[in-house]
């Protein structure tokens, strides 16, 4: 230790030097980086690490990442458990005023972006219960490819364990869109209902005309009831995502059931012929009574080909698209994120997407192949499509090549193609098909490429080809699928004033500002001229403030009115109308708090009503034991199975069946499995004596050698038969005694031994 004074010439001097220390010194270096002084962290780092742990950097790779910057990990000038600590400070201060945080990124994204909006549920207590949000470019793309929406939810998203759910889309690129994200607070029919409502509310109310989603029965019913004239369809995924372990050995390829599986899913055309293709390949394996196979075919109304061939998903069987975008949230939203963290990173993937979106718009203005050979057909597709949907068209222009010239059936009407190898094709593939024509521009094929996909199928190219088109039909163009997509104009300034198109603000604020620059400039000419644009003016104005229509605020819950049915009604609250102009409260006063974090370990369980198809659980079970009356609208049938026999009919608990199958011959009743009793050695107890529990203190024993002596404590289990008779007694210090008088069976005879 050194000690230094001050000297009068403002100099220093030792005062005491001392070279023995108060504590043992540190050996090596690791052991010096665990003084206090060299805990502390620069400013400068700081900023770094918070950069990094908002880029969902883990500990270990901002550790790896700051030895990097000093040649070494040895080098850091701190240790490892005080870059922890840091971390938990910029954790712990995300989470303070978590709320309020997020309603005011809300106002700042409200700010930059005006045709940003969002909703939000609440609870009785004020909490947090449903929280939607999206934003204006978002809205723009579901106007223009909006007509098939994929749902799905993900979890271990946020610090409040809410499940989280996007609503997915294609563009004209066949690449993934979002329209917006919700976080709920419970996957239940009336949470659905809240979410579907509010989705198509931001959306202008223009409803998609498809929806995907998995097995989940309470989006199910709750689709049917918000969205009614909506095509409700399952991912094919999800149905068949357990076929292998529910079928065991015969999914195998050996058997040959895998390969005639698929080829009914996906080669069948008509209902008809896909009811018989599933009937042989049930009787052809012997899958009569299979509870997979049984119920897949009740619900197929929901996942087979040919009940959708001419319903149009944008060529989307799955919910592949929507897992995709929850795995890269998943990169940028940390585990146990904070609610404002959570959107603020939401931002980032959304960024991402629009950035990919808007590369592929640029090669596809500024990339344009031209080509000297190739069917006038072609060349008129290669103008109209995009770059995606072009080589899509060009496959099945290809695939075309493979038929015969169309046969004519009837006068200009119907046609029929063959394929050129007929002989080659396997036996379940079919090789012809029909087209009829309809005004000769209206081309319809059996196969339903075109109302599934949009686009058109190789049976009907092939026969505008033989007709000699050189275009394809403007029928047969679906808007969503050209270069020009985006090209939806609004009304123009001198055009009626009423139309049905739902528009931007941004826009109708752009249109009105036009408009009033060139009053201003025409009434600037004459006086004349002035008097006409303020009469004018000032009967607009009357006009406005006698019109009584409902302006909608810019944030709300509109999740409390109900339509009677208890469709909509999932709080008490009256309907909120907007947010205070600061903080964390509505204009009338009340406190938005945050949700409760639901402690837990593990995987947060899945507690939503789901399909038998999607892994039934004993609550989906119990929930599903309902009668006909009482089950939910739009809730399909499904048939319950026993666990043990997996026979229909009946549950475990009135199952006939024994676990090695045996059932009483006469009556069919479960026969009980006799208990085992406990057997001693060749010998008989001599002498009973009062026990507290369950032990025996044998005091003799005879009758031979049974391997037991005196003092020696032995369990005898009581079989629950009323076989023996059960005194009380006293112990003689005052403690009540039970005794039983049980026979035990202790070798060839049965004895009689008091306990």
């Amino acid at each position: 230790m050194i000690r230094l004074h001050r000297t009068d010439d403002h100099g220093w001097f030792v005062e005491t030097n001392r070279a023995d220390h108060n504590h043992p010194l540190a050996e090596n270096c690791g052991e010096k980086m665990q003084w206090n002084s060299h805990k502390r962290i620069d400013q400068a780092t700081k900023d770094t690490v918070r950069y990094l742990r908002e880029n969902n950097a883990s500990l270990s790779k901002v550790h790896c990442i700051l030895g990097s910057m000093h040649q070494s990990g040895d080098k850091l000038p701190f240790p490892k458990k005080s870059l922890c600590t840091i971390c938990q400070q910029i954790a712990f201060s995300q989470k303070d005023d978590d709320i309020k945080k997020t309603i005011d990124l809300f106002r700042s994204m409200r700010a930059a972006d005006p045709d940003f909006a969002f909703r939000f549920d609440l609870d009785p207590e004020g909490r947090i219960k449903n929280l939607i949000w999206t934003s204006g470019r978002s809205r723009r793309q579901y106007t223009c490819f909006g007509d098939v929406v994929v749902f799905d939810t993900t979890y271990t998203t946020n610090l409040y364990k809410m499940p989280f759910g996007l609503f997915v889309g294609v563009n004209n690129h066949f690449q993934t869109v979002i329209y917006a994200g919700i976080l709920m607070s419970e996957e239940t029919i009336e949470g659905f209902n809240w979410a579907y409502t509010e989705f198509v509310s931001l959306m202008g109310g223009k409803a998609p005309l498809t929806m995907l989603t998995d097995q989940c029965r309470a989006m199910e019913v709750a689709i049917g009831m918000t969205l009614p004239n909506t095509v409700h369809r399952w991912c094919k995924w999800h149905v068949f995502r357990k076929a292998k372990e529910e079928l065991g050995g015969i999914y195998s390829k050996k058997t040959g059931f895998k390969d005639a599986f698929n080829n009914v899913v996906n080669e069948m055309l008509t209902e008809d012929e896909f009811e018989k293709g599933w009937g042989k390949l049930v009787e052809d394996f012997g899958l009569g009574e299979n509870s997979f196979m049984i119920r897949a075919f009740e619900a197929r109304h929901k996942w087979a080909k040919p009940f959708f061939k001419d319903k149009y998903c944008a060529r989307m069987t799955s919910t592949q698209r929507v897992e995709s975008a929850n795995h890269m949230l998943k990169t940028y939203v940390p585990r146990n994120s904070s609610m404002n963290k959570f959107v603020s990173q939401y931002n980032k993937l959304l960024k991402d997407r629009n950035e990919a979106e808007d590369s592929e718009e640029h090669k596809n203005k500024q990339c344009n192949r031209k080509e000297s050979c190739g069917w006038p057909i072609e060349k008129h597709a290669r103008r109209i499509y995009t770059r995606a949907v072009m080589k899509l068209f060009k496959a099945e222009l290809e695939r075309g090549q493979n038929f015969n010239p169309p046969k004519e059936i009837e006068a200009q009407s119907l046609y029929e193609l063959e394929h050129s190898y007929a002989h080659l094709r396997p036996s379940w593939a079919r090789t012809k098909f029909t087209v009829r024509v309809e005004e000769g521009q209206h081309f319809l094929c059996e196969c339903g490429l075109f109302g599934h996909f949009g686009v058109v199928c190789a049976h009907v190219i092939r026969l505008m080809i033989h007709l000699g088109l050189n275009q394809i039909p403007d029928f047969h163009v679906l808007k969503r699928w050209t270069k020009s997509a985006r090209d939806i104009l609004g009304p123009s300034v001198e055009g009626p004033q009423e139309t049905e198109l739902s528009l931007p603000k941004s826009f109708r604020h752009n249109i009105m500002y036009v408009s009033a620059l060139e009053l201003v400039k025409m009434g600037d000419l004459a006086e004349s001229k002035y008097r006409i644009v303020m009469k004018h003016i000032t009967a607009a104005k009357k006009e406005l403030r006698e019109d009584e229509t409902p302006v909608a605020p810019l944030y709300y819950s509109s999740g409390a009115e109900d339509d009677g049915e208890g469709r909509r009604a999932t709080n008490n609250r009256a309907q909120l109308e907007g947010l205070a102009d600061s903080g964390a409260m509505t204009s009338d006063g009340v406190l938005i708090k945050e949700p409760l974090i639901k402690r837990g370990r593990g995987r947060p369980k899945a507690t939503r009503f789901k399909s038998f198809l999607d892994g039934g659980c004993k609550k989906t079970a119990t929930k599903d034991k309902r009668q006909e009356g009482d089950r939910p609208e739009g809730l399909s049938k499904q048939t319950t199975f026993c666990k043990r026999c997996r026979k229909p009919g009946h549950n475990s608990s009135t199952c006939t069946v024994l676990p090695d199958g045996r059932t009483d011959p006469e009556t069919g009743v479960l026969q009980k499995k006799p208990r085992r009793q406990n057997k001693l050695s060749a010998g008989t107890v001599s002498q009973s004596t009062m026990v507290p529990d369950s032990s025996l203190e044998i005091s003799s024993i005879g009758l031979g050698d049974s391997g037991y002596e005196a003092d020696d404590e032995v369990s005898i289990g009581y079989d629950g038969h009323d076989d023996g008779e059960q005194q009380e007694a006293d112990d003689g210090d005052g403690n009540e005694q039970i005794l039983l008088i049980i026979p035990i069976e202790v070798g060839p005879g049965d004895v009689g031994a008091g306990i």
